[in-house]
Formats: C-alpha cells, sequence, structure tokens
C-alpha cells in the first residue's frame, strides 16, 4: 500500500523503455539533449541497474507486508493469482512458444548473411545452429525462472496457511536468491576462471632484449618496441613502461601524437617522451636486441624558450621543427599561469632536475638551478586530479608540447612533488565511508532495539 509502489514502478517503467535506444529513439532523443551527462553513457542498456535494483526492491517490500499481514492470503487471493499468472504464466508462455514472441536473429544478421545462405548449406546449418543455440538458451532459462517463481509463490502459500514459520519463509528467500543469483553469476566467473598463480605459464617469455633492459635501475623511463605492431599490442607493457601499448580508450591528446608524430617517426618527440630503449631485430641473428637512445631528454629538464602559440593545430604543427630540449611550445591561455617567467633569463647550463621517487599517484623531483625556470616533465598533461608542488606550496600545472606538464620553478634548490587525487575520488570516499558507517550504526540500532522489545515482552 501506499504511493512507494507507484514511484519504484514508474522509475523501473523509465529505465526499461530507455534502454531499447535505437528502438523507442524519440523517447531516447528527449534525454540526450535535454538531461545533462545522459549522453555520455557508452550504451544505452546500462540505465539498467536502475530496474535491477527497484525489481527487488519492490520484491522485498511486498515480502515485508506478507509476512506482517498473513491475513493477505484471504484479502488478496484475486490479486496473488494474477501476478502469479503475470509472472509464471508469462515464463511458461516464452518456455513453449518462443519464436511466438521473439525472433532469435537479428535484422542486421538477416541482411548480412541470409542472402549467403541462400546458395551455400554449409551457412545455412550454421545459422540454423546458431539461432537454435540461442531458443535453448532462452526456454532453459524460462524454464528456470518458472520453477523459482512457483517454488517462491507455493513458500507464500505454505506461510499464509501456517504451514511454516515468518523465518524460514524468509531463510527460503535468501536461500532461493543465492541460488538463482549463483547460477546466473557462475556463467561468467566461474571456479575455471581462476588458476593457481605458480601454474600460469608466462605469457610473453622474456627476450634478450627485455633482461638488458630489466637490468637498468632507472626508476622511470620508456620503451619503443618495434618488433611488433607497437600501438596495438600489450607485450611490452607486460616488463617496461611502453611508448605504445593497447586500451580500448586511449587519450585522445595521446592519440593524436601517435597518428601525427610517432607513426611517422618523429625522432624529437621520441626523446621528448623519454624513450630510452628502442627494441629493434638484429639485422644477423633476427633476435630482439635492446639499443640505447643516447638523446632521451630524461624524466625533465629546463628549457632555453618558451614558444607561445593559439591553438592546439599550431601546438602540433611547432613539434615538427623545434628542439624540445631547448623550447617548450605552449598554448596562450597558460599564459597567465607563469608569473615571474615571461621572459626566460639565460639559461643556466649546470641546471639539473632528477625524479628521486616514482610511485604511479606521486612523483618527486630535485631541481638545481642559479636562474628561475620553465621546467617541462615527460609526463602526460592530465588536468583532472594531478596537484604539483615546490617545496610544498601549489604551483600551476601548464601543458606543453602538446601533452606534457611544464611548471614554473624558482632560482635554487627545491623539491618538486607531483600527486594524483582527483576531487571526485575525495568525494565518493567519502560519501562511502559514511554510508558504511551509517550502514553499521542502523545495524548496531536495530539490534539494540530487537533486544529491548524481546526484554519488555518477557516482563511482561
Amino acid at each position: 500500500p501506499g504511493k512507494l509502489k507507484w514511484g519504484l514502478f514508474v522509475v523501473t517503467l523509465l529505465s526499461i523503455l530507455l534502454s531499447w535506444g535505437k528502438n523507442f529513439m524519440w523517447f531516447s532523443d528527449i534525454f540526450i539533449n535535454w538531461f545533462p551527462m545522459y549522453n555520455k553513457f557508452r550504451t544505452v542498456s546500462s540505465i539498467l541497474v536502475i530496474a535491477e535494483f527497484t525489481i527487488p526492491l519492490l520484491a522485498i517490500l511486498a515480502l515485508k507486508e506478507w509476512v506482517q499481514c498473513p491475513s493477505l492470503w484471504k484479502e488478496k487471493r484475486k490479486a496473488f493469482f494474477i501476478s502469479f499468472a503475470l509472472t509464471g504464466g508469462i515464463a511458461l508462455l516464452f518456455a513453449l512458444f518462443p519464436t511466438l514472441f521473439f525472433d532469435f536473429m537479428s535484422e542486421g544478421e538477416k541482411v548480412s548473411f541470409l542472402p549467403q545462405a541462400a546458395g551455400n548449406p554449409q551457412v545455412t546449418e550454421i545459422l540454423n545452429d546458431l539461432e537454435t543455440a540461442r531458443m535453448s538458451i532462452f526456454t532453459s532459462d524460462a524454464w528456470r525462472s518458472l520453477l523459482i517463481i512457483v517454488i517462491g509463490a507455493g513458500a507464500l502459500i505454505l506461510y499464509s496457511l501456517k504451514k511454516i514459520s515468518a523465518s524460514l519463509l524468509i531463510l527460503g528467500a535468501i536461500v532461493l536468491t543465492v541460488i538463482d543469483m549463483g547460477g546466473v553469476n557462475k556463467r561468467y566467473l566461474n571456479s575455471s576462471a581462476f588458476h593457481v598463480k605458480s601454474t600460469i605459464e608466462n605469457p610473453f617469455p622474456k627476450s634478450p632484449a627485455d633482461e638488458v633492459i630489466l637490468a637498468d635501475k632507472d626508476p622511470n623511463f620508456r620503451v619503443y618496441n618495434q618488433t611488433v605492431n607497437s600501438f596495438n599490442d600489450p607485450s611490452t607493457s607486460y616488463y617496461h613502461k611502453s611508448i605504445g601499448g593497447y586500451h580500448a580508450a586511449k587519450l585522445r591528446r595521446y592519440q593524436d601524437i601517435i597518428e601525427h608524430q610517432l607513426s611517422k617517426g618523429n625522432k624529437a618527440v621520441f626523446d621528448m617522451l623519454n624513450t630510452k630503449y628502442i627494441i629493434d631485430f638484429d639485422q644477423t641473428t633476427k633476435q630482439p636486441v635492446a639499443v640505447l637512445n643516447p638523446d632521451a631528454l630524461g624524466n625533465a629538464w629546463f628549457v632555453e624558450h618558451v614558444e607561445w602559440v593559439n591553438s592546439p593545430d599550431e601546438e602540433m604543427a611547432a613539434l615538427n621543427t623545434i628542439n624540445p630540449k631547448q623550447t617548450a611550445v605552449i598554448d596562450r591561455r597558460f599564459e597567465n599561469e607563469f608569473v615571474a617567467v615571461k621572459n626566460i633569463p639565460a639559461a643556466d647550463s649546470a641546471a639539473v632536475i632528477r625524479l628521486v621517487e616514482y610511485k604511479p599517484n606521486k612523483l618527486t623531483y630535485k631541481s638545481e638551478s642559479q636562474n628561475a625556470g620553465v621546467a617541462v616533465f615527460s609526463e602526460i598533461y592530465y588536468p583532472y586530479g594531478w596537484k604539483a608542488t615546490v617545496d610544498g606550496k601549489k604551483v600551476p600545472i601548464v601543458r606543453a608540447d602538446y601533452i606534457l606538464r611544464a611548471i614554473e620553478v624558482p632560482a635554487g634548490d627545491h623539491e618538486i612533488v607531483f600527486t594524483f587525487y582527483p576531487h571526485s575520488i575525495r568525494v565518493t570516499e567519502g560519501i562511502a565511508y559514511t554510508g558504511i558507517a551509517a550502514l553499521f550504526l542502523m545495524i548496531i540500532l536495530a539490534g539494540v532495539a530487537f533486544v529491548r522489545k524481546n526484554k519488555m515482552i518477557t516482563e511482561k
């Protein structure tokens, strides 16, 4: 009873309609165009997580009512059987007549494969097997759902007839839920997905080149492997920090650098990315060998000039002509971040910046220079979470050379620290810990209330 069920019903229906995506496009367009952040969803079906929460919540609320009011069996018997027919009956129809309601080949598959099947018996057989397999999966789940619904409904009736206790009913519901969820979960992650670490063979055996590079104790440098498809192959990253590698969602700016600079062999860009080793085939043995790149610029360096540009296109184009060791290319929108160094003074040839500690979320450098200057760091510029300090005082990070970081460093000896701790993480951690604390508090209060209530009943 009450308004809550209707609110949950509306939200459930909304999530289902939105999950249809292109099959209900006019409705999806309303949310894509007018609801902030909705167009950031990678797939529309992910919104079904709402229904996955609201439907079980409705079920739990209904079970609560049933336990508290055993007389509902007499008062709502008709509604009970209507609910049973809408769930169990539909599951039975799906199990008996699957093709009456669903087509087990998509329109895209029909367009792509049916013309091929017309003159090829082998393709026809494969398509028939595919359709049969899909139908079998669907019908077996329909029978499974019907069985769970029948057991659940039977347990509710037995409780109403006082054949079983409330505790047994709730325990049965928990067991049934665990069996249901466990069976589905094990389709995706089961014991066959786990292996003892010692029994797993190394997927990428070390080559002589890997051995040479791993002997280098420098805390941080990068490797370019020319013996593989460097920008789509993960093997190099197994042992080294790779210039390439593979990820389904690369940073757009780094992808730009790959397409416009690295793939065209611009050595200056390889150098500024601190590519200390290049793996290539030995011309004699045809085995991978590690070649030291003496021109790699290291983890950080002071530049002599700043070339200001007006757009990302100009920034990218400048990389074709500059020497990144001497000149940093910076977009003018960062110009106000540099207060003291409008015109870089004469370069200090003895100035150095050394990386003294490397962690993925914390980088510590020591700088020594007689003059103030602009330091470029061979790390990817990413403003969402990275902070920089000089001797503990926060300083702005600007983007240099299209993808790197640069900061203003005063004269003298200093400690420079980059840390990664996004504001969004702090907020969500705070919410999570608050929620956990509130949950434990509620459990404690519920336990205290239960003990007091039993004590009062005993005293009476």
